[in-house]
């Protein structure tokens, strides 16, 4: 069986991060629901002050953007094609401006239900135990029927995304 990752972003006040600026698309995010995105690129004016640095990945209130080459290493390098890619043109107030991909995992049944720790009053799974049945081929995703943001990632691609040396992103052991 295999062992499985969460994908985060990295706390460093150095990084260009979104704070307010995505807002009105949050709760899409959370729920994985495409249906309620257009294709069309978007331009995002980043406001307050941020770093100078630009991440390869930011996951901020569930919102995950990968930067251009990290999208690439997903989708055309390792057939990550059923995430939900959006362009996201991200500027500063000092004109500076970088490609970013909103890069949406879809949320899919994948824990065995009976194995798994699960808060049921907080709709929360505390202690992973993954099916292979349910996941099938998915080598990241999100948990469908509970709440968690975790982004799980099947340790053969843990590794690869390891070896690449992004910055910003962090693999922690999914328990």
């Amino acid at each position: 069986m295999a062992d499985f990752f969460n994908l985060t972003a990295e706390k460093n006040e150095n990084y260009i991060r979104i704070t307010n600026e995505l807002d009105d698309i949050k709760d899409f995010c959370r729920d994985s629901e495409f249906q309620f995105f257009t294709r069309e690129e978007r331009t995002v004016e980043l406001e307050g002050t941020t770093g100078n640095e630009w991440p390869d990945f930011m996951y901020e209130k569930e919102i995950p953007l990968v930067s251009k080459r990290f999208k690439e290493f997903l989708l055309e390098e390792n057939g990550v094609d059923y995430f939900y890619y959006k362009k996201m043109i991200l500027k500063k107030s000092t004109g500076e401006e970088k490609e970013y991909w909103l890069a949406l995992p879809p949320r899919i049944e994948s824990f065995h239900t009976r194995r798994s720790e699960i808060d049921k009053e907080a709709n929360r799974v505390i202690h992973f135990f993954m099916n292979p049945r349910k996941y099938g081929y998915f080598e990241i995703f999100k948990c469908a029927d509970v709440v968690n943001e975790e982004i799980a990632v099947i340790d053969s691609l843990a590794e690869k995304i390891k070896a690449q040396d992004f910055k910003g992103v962090i693999l922690e052991p999914l328990k």
